[in-house]
């Protein structure tokens, strides 16, 4: 949960497209990695990870042919306030002891909580990435 959290919080903290991307695929391995550690399977965590860097290779070949060379900065701030807010937070107990095997398809009980607010998350700030890429004034997606 915390490691969410920070890195929600650097891609909030930046803005530059290309450090957006790069926090939506540390967020993709994140949740992924958080799935097959709960599921105990490899397939979903795979194809989450395959089609999520699939989407981000098209952004950034997008954003690569708009701004060819913009300078990145990272502007800290936003991020060391909001980084001692993380010690606030409990443990969360995302992995229960004893995982049944054949129970994949009940994720929405009370246990797996945390897990639908991260994926949640993730799927808004994907709608903010691409929203961001449309609303851009020079962007080709928008029409006239």
């Amino acid at each position: 949960m915390k490691m969410s959290i920070i890195i929600m919080m650097s891609f909030f903290a930046s803005l530059h497209p290309i450090s957006m991307i790069m926090t939506m695929i540390l967020m993709t391995i994140y949740i992924s990695f958080n799935i097959y550690l709960y599921l105990k399977t490899s397939w979903l965590p795979f194809i989450i990870i395959l089609l999520m860097l699939g989407g981000m290779l098209v952004i950034f070949l997008y954003i690569t042919s708009l701004t060819p060379n913009k300078k990145f900065n990272f502007k800290s701030g936003p991020f060391i306030l909001f980084l001692p807010l993380c010690l606030f937070f409990p443990k969360s107990n995302f992995l229960p002891s004893a995982i049944n095997k054949m129970d994949i398809f009940n994720i929405f009980n009370q246990n797996n909580i945390m897990f639908l607010i991260i994926m949640m998350l993730y799927l808004i700030l994907a709608l903010l990435v691409i929203m961001s890429l449309i609303l851009a004034s020079f962007s080709p997606l928008k029409s006239n």
